[in-house]
């Protein structure tokens, strides 16, 4: 279950993308493509999430296998959605934290573990041009 320090955790990450992207003179206001971090022991569980996620308007990356020496073979997949850093209604970066919110509730749910969001860096001035050329990686840690 979801504990309180677990969703502070996750929106202090939030927190540090928004900084960071604001850092490097993002052009928030502009929709970003934003990649949700899923990852599963089962399979099964990421086709939930994944079935439950387009449910929800979400799209998502095909599941990936992964195998670690730790832990064993597991899971993996992004939830993908596209929203403004700083919606026009808001002084604050309340979109991403509340998907933030609904991605961890999700992993609850269906047992995985959400390891957060991220998203590139779109400049300012490519506002005028392609927003595309001027993209760099920003993702929570």
């Amino acid at each position: 279950m979801a504990t309180l320090d677990l969703v502070h955790s996750k929106l202090a990450a939030s927190q540090k993308i928004f900084e960071t992207l604001n850092d490097e003179h993002d052009a928030l206001e502009m929709n970003h493509l934003v990649e949700h971090h899923f990852i599963a022991a089962q399979l099964e569980k990421l086709k939930e999430i994944i079935e439950m996620a387009e449910f929800l308007g979400y799209g998502s990356t095909r599941i990936e296998v992964g195998d670690d020496p730790k832990i064993g073979m597991y899971y993996y997949c992004d939830i993908l959605s596209r929203i403004p850093i700083l919606g026009e209604d808001y002084d604050v970066f309340v979109v991403p934290a509340r998907e933030s919110l609904i991605m961890l509730c999700m992993a609850e749910i269906f047992e995985s573990e959400y390891d957060g969001w991220g998203t590139k860096v779109i400049k300012k001035e490519a506002q005028q041009f392609s927003a595309s050329n001027a993209e760099t990686s920003t993702h929570e840690k």
